[in-house]
């Protein structure tokens, strides 16, 4: 499917579809080009894009869902969105206990400033990843919060080094 002005492709599929007598499984899938859109949230200075969805069944039960795209973050330029992804997992359909995934990674190199005090530069693929599973009731039973981090960090405002370009940096 394309939309009239062509900003937008949109591919609909299956992967290792099986319908049996125990009921239908495979990867159900939409992925497309939508480009990043402003939305309403925090007075418009968010922007998101919605670049697939996905839902697997093993024996017409979902076993899976997840999601992806890009998201604008006001502190980022427009130009620098923030790819973003979630997906659960059922993996026992016996139990209630589901495990889910959340990452936000960036896309290019990014620099910014921490509270007019230092220069951030983050190299493009650093990511922030939570994981965990949830158990019966809601119940936590993992969290685990992951940063993977590259770049460096330049304490001080860049007036402080017109004599030291170089300045002290902390690489991360």
């Amino acid at each position: 499917l394309t939309m009239a002005n062509n900003t937008c492709r949109i591919k609909v599929g299956a992967e290792n579809l099986l319908i049996d007598e125990t009921g239908v499984s495979g990867l159900f899938y939409i992925e497309g080009e939508v480009p990043l859109l402003s939305s309403g949230l925090m007075d418009n200075s968010w922007g998101w894009a919605l670049d697939y969805i996905e839902v697997g069944l093993l024996q017409s039960k979902v076993d899976q869902f997840g999601f992806g795209g890009m998201i604008a973050v006001p502190i980022l330029k427009e130009t620098t969105p923030l790819g973003y992804e979630a997906h659960i997992n059922f993996p026992d359909p016996a139990s209630d206990n589901y495990e889910y995934m959340f990452a936000v990674t960036l896309e290019d190199d990014l620099q910014f400033p921490l509270w007019n005090a230092a220069q951030v530069n983050l190299m493009g693929g650093s990511q922030i990843i939570i994981e965990g599973e949830i158990g019966p009731n809601g119940k936590v039973v993992e969290f685990l919060p992951t940063a993977n981090l590259s770049g460096s960090l330049a304490i001080g405002k860049p007036s402080d080094y017109v004599n030291n370009p170089n300045g002290p940096d902390v690489k991360i």
